[in-house]
């Protein structure tokens, strides 16, 4: 019968420091999205205040390129300079 325990050896991260650096850059990364999202809903949340449907133009450009899809683009790449003749 074998006594030993089967993960004793097993040792992902050697230095603690790693799994912080890895955890703080999970983080960094979690709240940079969070921010992006608040913004995009604040952008979303004054366009209907304001009451002007053309805004959401820029807003509905951006959605395509995030979901990207050639049939939404027309199989065009984004083009940020011109977001006034998308769609």
């Amino acid at each position: 019968m074998n006594n030993s325990k089967p993960y004793q050896d097993f040792k992902p991260y050697q230095d603690p420091h790693e799994l912080l650096s890895l955890l703080a850059w999970v983080d960094a990364h979690d709240r940079l999205d969070i921010l992006i999202l608040e913004i995009r809903h604040i952008q979303t949340n004054l366009v209907h205040a304001l009451r002007v449907p053309v805004l959401y133009r820029p807003l509905r450009f951006e959605e395509r390129c995030i979901w990207f899809s050639d049939k939404d683009m027309g199989g065009v790449h984004a083009d940020w300079e011109n977001t006034s003749n998308s769609r």
